[in-house]
């Protein structure tokens, strides 16, 4: 009886330590996937590339051109769609198009129109969170910028379904083919529609979106310069996942930088969809934006981040100067009133009597003319006493220091006006325009000795087939 219990045992004991081997195992290899995004300082923290896009679709699938009602503004807008180049069957209605990329490619998360452009989507982001005249004005600005700078990219607006029958917007949509409404209350996890500065957070529902390859997010109130679409087409072209700009010194304070995220789906849709859930669902304010996105995204970035910096370049990880030089004035990712050059003229509020020549005097600029023009006088005079000095020795070494006091005394009027000038109401007048660099030839020779693409839109050697070459 003993050898049998204790047989028995052995075996109990046998099965437990293999299944703890078997547990321990397990526990490694999930270890083993995750530790990259665990351990933010490890040098082999590269664990995920995302090579450029591809543009071409694979198989039977071919782009053509598709006159396509807008649900809800009352215009027809021409879009490429999708279809199967392997059978004869060509249709007329959009119904069918749809169904064979939902099949064959998936669902956007924005609308049925997102999805009917197919993939390898490039999508600038936007929220829309009320109609007022600035937000429209902006929005407005903002379209105008991204055409300019992104060709053929698409620009997706996330809104609620209350704003889509606005006359100003549908104006906006019918002018634009390339502008997708989103109506955030039809996703299939609807972000709250409650709290006003919420609504930011609906530009990240763009993440993770099966058909979009690249994807930019951006501020209606920031300017997009062509110095952002040339790192953006650098960060497009390498093998990174992620990008942050940094170009003014108030982005030194954030890890984020100006805001200005970008990214490519390939890092993994999974993942991006639970970010994309925790953006859309949880930012109740405007900083709550800047704390989610440090906490969620920059443990996950590590060394899979493009960061084009031109501030904290000893501070930041592995940072990339950016492929233009910046004009005068000119900052990615600033609002459109600190991008204006412009210098400060000084007037004074009071004007001081200094003696009776000056009395009527109410410019200080002409003060200090005045004075300058007397000074000049005084010194011919001073000139002409010191060579008759030269020629008379009886002249006291008292004379030669009162000349010089009052020249001093002139140059500490000259002074006074100024130092009050220092302390008076400031007028804000824009800078002439000469003075702003118009030479573009020899900005893009500059360029070209540098490496630097000189194509002024975000392009690539293969295109998609609406999108225009440089």
């Amino acid at each position: 009886m003993r050898r049998v219990c204790s047989t028995s045992w052995l075996r109990r004991w046998r099965g437990l330590v293999w299944c703890i081997i078997c547990l321990v195992l397990l526990a490694i290899l999930a270890i083993w996937d995750s530790v990259g995004y665990l351990i933010a300082s490890s040098d082999d923290l590269r664990t995920r590339h995302c090579p450029p896009p591809p543009v071409e679709v694979d198989g039977c699938a071919s782009w053509r051109p598709l006159q396509v009602p807008h649900p809800t503004c009352d215009c027809t807008r021409e879009l490429l769609v999708l279809h199967d180049t392997c059978t004869d069957f060509v249709a007329t209605d959009t119904s069918s198009y749809l169904s064979y990329t939902k099949e064959y490619y998936g669902t956007s998360e924005c609308s049925d129109q997102a999805t009917l452009r197919g993939p390898r989507q490039h999508v600038v982001s936007l929220s829309l969170e009320q109609m007022t005249s600035d937000d429209m004005s902006a929005l407005n600005q903002t379209i105008n910028q991204v055409n300019s700078a992104y060709k053929g990219w698409v620009i997706r607006i996330y809104t609620s379904s209350k704003n889509h029958n606005s006359p100003a917007l549908c104006s906006l949509i019918c002018n634009n083919p390339n502008i997708d409404l989103c109506d955030v209350s039809q996703m299939p996890q609807p972000p709250p529609t409650s709290y006003s500065q919420g609504r930011m957070g609906w530009r990240w529902s763009v993440l993770g979106d099966p058909l979009v390859s690249v994807w930019a997010v951006r501020y209606l109130e920031i300017e997009i310069l062509e110095r952002e679409a040339h790192a953006v087409t650098q960060f497009i072209n390498s093998d990174k996942c992620w990008h942050v700009m940094k170009d003014h010194k108030s982005h030194a304070k954030s890890a984020i930088g100006s805001g200005l995220l970008g990214g490519k789906t390939s890092w993994g849709s999974t993942e991006l969809q639970h970010i994309r859930q925790r953006l859309t669902h949880q930012i109740q304010s405007i900083s709550d934006e800047e704390t989610i996105l440090e906490e969620a995204l920059i443990p996950l970035m590590g060394h899979d981040v493009m960061t084009h910096d031109s501030v904290t370049c000893l501070e930041s990880l592995e940072p990339v100067p950016y492929p233009s030089r910046r004009y005068p004035g000119q900052w990615v990712g600033m609002p459109a009133q600190y991008l204006q050059p412009e210098k400060l003229v000084l007037k004074p509020k009071k004007h001081h009597n200094l003696n009776q020549s000056l009395s009527d005097t109410h410019n200080p600029k002409t003060a200090v003319k005045k004075i300058m023009k007397g000074s000049k006088y005084a010194s011919k005079q001073s000139e002409s006493k010191s060579q008759t000095s030269t020629k008379s020795p009886d002249k006291s070494y008292a004379e030669v220091a009162m000349q010089k006091t009052k020249s001093k005394s002139k140059h500490k009027v000259i002074s006074s006006i100024l130092q009050s000038t220092k302390n008076s109401k400031e007028i804000k007048v824009p800078i002439k325009e000469s003075l702003l660099p118009v030479d573009v030839a020899k900005e893009r020779e500059i360029n070209q000795e540098n490496g630097i693409i000189v194509c002024p839109q975000a392009c690539r050697p293969h295109l998609h087939p609406d999108w225009q070459y440089c």
